[in-house]
């Protein structure tokens, strides 16, 4: 799973890259990005609550996976187990079988 300093550590490099991206500011320019420079932050905010969320769903399918695999792994013993339950069972009629046709041979 991930950590929390991970997920830090993930949304720093991306704002890094956002913000290197980006096209410088030039004085003549400034007032057009003081109207976007708000709708370019809220952009990022909501890059970042979806990196939040997909991270989140990845490691809660993680987890299910995980879950599905131990699992698995039980059923598989408890199939191996009855698998031999069943050859003894299968050896034991055979026993008695032959012994039930040598008692009636005798008789």
């Amino acid at each position: 799973m991930m950590t929390k300093q991970f997920d830090a550590l993930s949304l720093h490099n991306l704002t890094v890259d956002y913000i290197r991206k980006a096209p410088p500011i030039e004085p003549d320019n400034l007032e057009h990005h003081h109207v976007y420079g708000g709708a370019v932050e809220d952009r990022g905010a909501e890059l970042s609550n979806k990196l939040i969320k997909a991270t989140k769903k990845r490691d809660e399918a993680i987890l299910e996976a995980s879950k599905l695999k131990y699992s698995m792994a039980e059923l598989e013993k408890k199939l191996n187990g009855l698998e031999i339950y069943c050859h003894s069972l299968k050896s034991g009629l055979e026993v008695c079988s032959s012994t039930s046709k040598i008692s009636v041979s005798f008789s």
